[in-house]
This record gives C-alpha cells, structure tokens and sequence, in this order.
C-alpha cells in the first residue's frame, strides 16, 4: 500500500469571476481545529474550490494524529486546505460492528475506496457490498449509512469538496498508537455523543435522519 500522496493545489479560497451567493447564507465560518500539529482550517461551507496548480504537498501518514472517532481509527490524510477546497481524504479502519446511521450530506459526495476487508453500503433503501479493490459512489443529498461487512476493513473516504473532514478531528478523541494498530472495540454511542455529534455536524450541512438500517446480529 502506498505510504505517501502527492497532490498539487494551494490555499486560496474563491474563484474569480463567481458572484457571491447571497442567499441562506450560514453563519460566520466555522473555525475547527484539525488536531494536527500548528493546524487549523476555517472552512466556510460556502466558499467556491479554487483548482489552480499550486506547490506540490507532499503527505507522510506516519506523521498524522491517529483519532478513535466513534470506535473506527482514522487519520484525516489530505485536508481541504492543501487542495483549494477541492478535495479532502480520510483514511479508516474498523471492526466487524462498526457502522454509521442513517444521514445525509447537503453539500459533498462520498467515494469510498476499500483497501482490505469489506464495507456495506446502503442508500435510499438498497445496498451494495463493498470488497478490497471496489470502490462506492455515495452523492450529496441522498440517504446512506456504511457499514464494516468483514471481520475488519481498512478504506480511504474520498470527499467532494472539502470540509467535512474537520468532522473527525472535531467529535474524535486522538490516541497514542500506529495507526495499524489495535483497532477500538465496537460500542453503542451513547446520547450525550449523539448530541456532540450533532452539535458539529448541523453547521456542516449534514443530518441524522435515523438509526444505522443494518441488522445488528
């Protein structure tokens, strides 16, 4: 598996020549730190991708905080500020048991790219199982949830544009291990999380619509 990423972009917000969006504007932009080493990203969920070639940046995962986030180890492995707004890549492994509830995203698509195990997908009431070398195209502003379908999973989470990742950092606990190593014991997410949860996700665009769709046994 490759240890590193190579991207081009810079950090400039906005696009010439767009007007600006005056309608449903949102709040002031919301400030969340990245839990990374003197790294901060303001994201306003507004802000137009800028895609110009910029200087390269140069990824070392060794080097990422290693974050529990809701019991699936993650390491956000490409932020949004690195690629215009673009694009952002969260890299994830988790245990048979791990799954998410039913939501939806206002604003990003979700590719999810499974590098070992298996994940299942579920959208608007079909799912799709998910193994080591496919991929799941999940668009904005349709009902999804995942799911890790084999013992354990290990997978990349493409995101279009940017600003979600801000996501795992913020509502994650950073730990003190490899990343390859032990993975967190699936729990129940208790009410108080659920509402830390949502606390960040509303300002991001993204809803809980209901409990995970799979059969638990």
């Amino acid at each position: 598996m490759p240890r590193s990423v190579v991207v081009t972009g810079d950090h400039a917000g906005g696009l010439q020549g767009q007007p600006e969006r005056q309608a449903c504007r949102p709040p002031p932009r919301l400030l969340l730190r990245l839990g990374m080493a003197s790294s901060e990203l303001i994201r306003d969920p507004w802000m137009m991708t800028n895609l110009t070639t910029g200087e390269a940046t140069h990824v070392d995962p060794t080097r990422l905080s290693v974050l529990n986030h809701v019991d699936f180890l993650c390491r956000v492995a490409l932020p949004g500020e690195a690629t215009g707004g673009g694009i952002s890549l969260v890299e994830e492994r988790g245990r048979l048991g791990c799954m998410t509830p039913r939501h939806v995203h206002t604003r990003e698509a979700e590719t999810f790219i499974v590098l070992d195990g298996a994940l299942e997908g579920w959208c608007e009431g079909k799912t799709r199982l998910v193994e080591a070398g496919q991929l799941i195209h999940l668009p904005a502003n349709r009902e999804h949830a995942f799911r890790v379908a084999s013992g354990d999973a290990h997978f990349y989470v493409l995101i279009t544009p940017a600003g979600f990742e801000t996501f795992f950092p913020a509502t994650g606990t950073v730990l003190d291990q490899s990343f390859d190593g032990e993975l967190p014991v699936p729990r129940a997410v208790s009410p108080e999380k659920v509402g830390e949860l949502k606390a960040v996700l509303t300002p991001l665009g993204v809803t809980l619509t209901g409990p995970p769709p799979f059969d638990p046994s």
